[in-house]
């Protein structure tokens, strides 16, 4: 009985020992870098979809480094601010440099790389 509490013991001790001894708060790989740079793009909705929207010919307007899309997928969880857009109307994006896309057909652009889209009057 005297082992087994002794080995408890030191198994106790070891596994505090072991344990995360650093103070400092561990930085969350989803926080948003303020500094992140941005690609501002203009495109013609195709299509209002229930969870983003359908942009057909977005090409990036102020450089000509970032790639052009003739059809994307925009995927927004809110599509409340957006649903006074209509089909064939001219829309600016900004979206986050290098924005990840799918490899499907069309590709799709996750929320978390759009930053903003407005309609051009």
């Amino acid at each position: 009985m005297k082992k087994r509490i002794m080995f408890s013991l030191m198994g106790l001790l070891f596994l505090t020992a072991c344990g995360n001894t650093s103070d400092t708060p561990e930085m969350e790989s989803s926080a948003v870098n303020m500094n992140q740079e941005e690609v501002l793009y203009q495109g013609m909705v195709a299509e209002v979809l229930e969870n983003g929207l359908l942009v057909s010919e977005l090409n990036p307007i102020d450089r000509e480094d970032a790639a052009g899309f003739s059809e994307v997928i925009l995927l927004m969880e809110d599509t409340s601010a957006y649903s006074d857009l209509q089909v064939d109307d001219l829309v600016e994006v900004t979206l986050i440099a290098n924005a990840p896309t799918t490899m499907s057909i069309p590709p799709q652009i996750p929320g978390n790389a759009i930053i903003k889209i407005e309609a051009v009057k």
